[in-house]
């Protein structure tokens, strides 16, 4: 299940400042066989046709590592990549400029796509994305790394492109089934 309930805010900045002792583990790890793990995240995405596909894909990918409660992008930030996670959960926050306060947005698990929206708008992040568990595992795909998937393999990128799009379907169609006072009038309900 892709969104999955929340912890209070107020447990999440405690547990945060035990985090940062912690702080030297390794973010940015290469994955010299990241397949297994694209394939955790996109194989209910890509057609059955383009499963092959995935291996090809995965030199394209970033795998990082952060512990329960460390930032993995702050709002304002230039959108420099898209996350798949494949395991853990990081949640989406909201928070007003010169502020403390924070709104949680949503919080994604295993399987889960986030960024995708301002890095594909390119715009400067929105909000604030961080772990909400321990040992979380994320797949990150650069800007650049697309651009070189796209020139240099354009039907991995056709084929991933497609995939994302079906993700952002998915997630509309689910906020829309869940929003108060919308009624099908062609489905008489």
């Amino acid at each position: 299940e892709l969104l999955r309930s929340a912890t209070s805010a107020a447990d999440m900045n405690s547990s945060a400042a035990t985090v940062s002792s912690r702080r030297s583990l390794s973010r940015d790890m290469r994955s010299s066989n990241s397949t297994p793990a694209l394939a955790r995240v996109l194989s209910q995405l890509v057609e059955p046709s383009w499963s092959d596909m995935l291996s090809g894909m995965a030199p394209f990918f970033e795998e990082r590592r952060y512990e329960l409660g460390e930032t993995i992008f702050r709002r304002g930030e230039p959108p420099l990549a898209i996350y798949f996670i494949v395991t853990g959960e990081v949640t989406l926050w909201e928070s007003a400029e010169c502020s403390t306060v924070r709104r949680r947005l949503v919080r994604y698990a295993n399987g889960g796509i986030f960024g995708e929206l301002d890095f594909f708008l390119d715009s400067p992040r929105s909000f604030h994305a961080e772990a909400s568990s321990t040992n979380c595992s994320l797949l990150a795909l650069r800007r650049d790394a697309l651009q070189s998937m796209q020139s240099q393999a354009s039907q991995l990128a056709a084929a991933l492109e497609h995939a994302l799009l079906k993700y952002l379907c998915f997630q509309v169609k689910l906020k829309l089934s869940i929003s108060d006072g919308v009624i099908d009038v062609r489905s008489g309900a």
